[in-house]
């Protein structure tokens, strides 16, 4: 029961990144994004200091964003190409 929804919700995800991965990778780049700051203002109000895991997560929301920036190009340049082959083959019949 478990690994049918966990396949279920890997299916979901493919389709999401397919058509629109901005949609799928922007909420995951915010929350590591907001997770590092919120360190970063805990660790520098109780200790005065800039902590690794801060750093780490702001990193990791800034990679996670970029993943998301180039999928997007990618879906972009897929969604073209298929509509390049679609309005080719109306070409052919007129």
């Amino acid at each position: 029961m478990i690994s049918d929804g966990v396949r279920f919700l890997l299916i979901i995800t493919k389709i999401a990144t397919l058509f629109s991965p901005f949609r799928v990778f922007l909420p995951v780049s915010a929350f590591f994004f907001f997770t590092g700051v919120g360190w970063y203002l805990y660790t520098y109000l109780t200790e005065h200091r800039f902590t690794n895991m801060a750093v780490f997560l702001l990193t990791t929301a800034v990679i996670i964003f970029m993943l998301g920036l180039v999928s997007e190009q990618i879906a972009l340049l897929r969604m073209e190409q298929r509509s390049s082959w679609a309005s080719y083959g109306r070409d052919e019949e007129e």
